[in-house]
Parts: C-alpha cells; structure tokens; sequence
C-alpha cells in the first residue's frame, strides 16, 4: 500500500466512482474527481498524475487488504 497520507484519500475517491454504476468513468474523469475529493477533503488544490490514478487502481486490484473487483473496459 502507498505510504504518503494522500493514498487513503485517494483510494476512497476511486472507491465512490467505481461504486457509481450509473456512470462511465473515463481515466480524466476519475483524475478529476479524485483531485476535487482531496480539495473538499483537504480544503487546498492537489494535483493529481494519470499516472498516479492507475497506480492506485492496480494497487486496489493487488492488495492483499483491498482485492478489489475493479476491471477496465476499452473504447472506442
């Protein structure tokens, strides 16, 4: 699991899109609303990487605490 105190902040933003099945989530959408929940979360502007998204999606995948069910679809 990540170590640097964003991780759990991150994680439960990604945790609410993938919950959201009413929706598609597309890579920018989900930086987007992973940068708003840490602004509301911690009252200043982050910036967030698309690297640093599919690095949380595939430790939510991976971890051994998490296990998440997550799977990617392609389009277009």
């Amino acid at each position: 699991m990540a170590t640097n105190k964003n991780a759990r902040l991150r994680y439960e933003a990604l945790d609410k899109c993938f919950s959201n099945y009413s929706r598609k989530f597309f890579i920018k959408d989900l930086q987007k609303a992973v940068c708003d929940y840490l602004k509301e979360q911690l009252s200043e502007d982050k910036t967030v990487s698309t690297r640093q998204i599919y690095s949380d999606i595939e430790e939510m995948k991976t971890s051994p605490n998490m296990q998440a069910p997550i799977m990617g679809y392609w389009e277009g």
